[in-house]
């Protein structure tokens, strides 16, 4: 995590990762409602790695709504219902099918669409960009290239490192503030926007007015995001209507230990994929079956052995 943090060129990266988490949200309403808040973006995370690990032989990988909610409470989020309304809407947009299972009429079961699955491999090669960035003999080319096979085989891995997603989720306290608001997420992202692209990433423009317009929330819903900020020692405000702002040391500090523990737990995901496609391989180092070169994804054995 620290290695990451402290990477000579942690910012430059950081700038790639905000202008490409941007660009799959700009005044795209629609995204912007879908994943506008922790709940709803935990949602969307938990159903695509338990879809990918769905298998009909066996019922304990059933990817059930009763499946969605047991991973949902993990993460402290304990209202049913709250988490029913979440699947319906992801019904609605075209997301998600809901059926009921062939052998147990009462167990309903979920299936993602092309469509979402479409839309978390864009996700993911933005996850990946820090990595990407700052460790590129790691070879995450397969992320990058919107890889089909190793975009499920990363999620197939994620199930098993999702308690210690959770433990060190909730350790993140200074970013709750902005996770557990509608639109806080692409708020954060707007205000880093701001001062990595500013000369001496200090001081940038941010007015609330534009923000709400940006994401289509209330500009009073912005400035008391903003005030709470800054009260917590996150940020500091110049003018009325918060002209311009300034992310303080402390903020600066807890989005980089968030990014390293992000970044910890993507390449223990993605070493694992690797790993596992280059076992369905028939022969080590050509094509399987599935069309991905599984050496090509790995990369060198002794450094993904090291890193582990």
């Amino acid at each position: 995590m620290e290695e990451i943090a402290e990477h000579p060129h942690y910012l430059r990266a950081r700038k790639l990762y905000c202008d490409s988490f941007l660009a799959l949200f700009d005044r795209n309403p629609f995204l912007i409602r879908l994943l506008t808040d922790s709940s709803r973006y935990l949602v969307f995370t938990l159903s695509v790695i338990l879809n990918a690990n769905h298998d009909a032989e066996r019922r304990e990988t059933w990817f059930s709504v009763g499946r969605l909610k047991e991973q949902m409470a993990a993460f402290g989020m304990t209202s049913p219902r709250h988490v029913d309304h979440l699947i319906e809407r992801m019904q609605a947009v075209g997301f998600v099918d809901v059926s009921n299972a062939p052998r147990d009429r009462r167990v309903k079961l979920l299936r993602l669409t092309d469509r979402m699955l479409a839309h978390d491999r864009e996700w993911m090669a933005t996850d990946y960009i820090i990595l990407d960035t700052l460790c590129p003999q790691h070879r995450y080319a397969g992320v990058r290239n919107r890889d089909p096979a190793v975009h499920a085989a990363i999620r197939r891995q994620s199930l098993a490192l999702l308690p210690e997603g959770a433990r060190l989720l909730s350790a993140q306290t200074d970013l709750l503030l902005f996770f557990s608001r509608p639109g806080g997420l692409m708020v954060l992202e707007a205000l880093f926007e701001g001062a990595l692209s500013s000369p001496e990433g200090r001081e940038c423009p941010f007015a609330f007015g534009d923000v709400a317009e940006r994401f289509g929330l209330s500009r009073s819903h912005v400035r008391g995001m903003m005030r709470d900020a800054e009260a917590a020692g996150f940020v500091r405000l110049h003018g009325r209507g918060g002209r311009a702002v300034e992310i303080l040391p402390r903020l600066w500090r807890s989005d980089a230990i968030g990014h390293g523990v992000g970044a910890r737990l993507r390449d223990i995901a993605f070493l694992r994929a690797s790993a596992e496609l280059v076992a369905q391989s028939d022969v080590p180092g050509e094509p399987a079956e599935n069309g991905v070169d599984a050496a090509g994804v790995i990369g060198d054995r002794a450094d993904a052995s090291a890193r582990q």
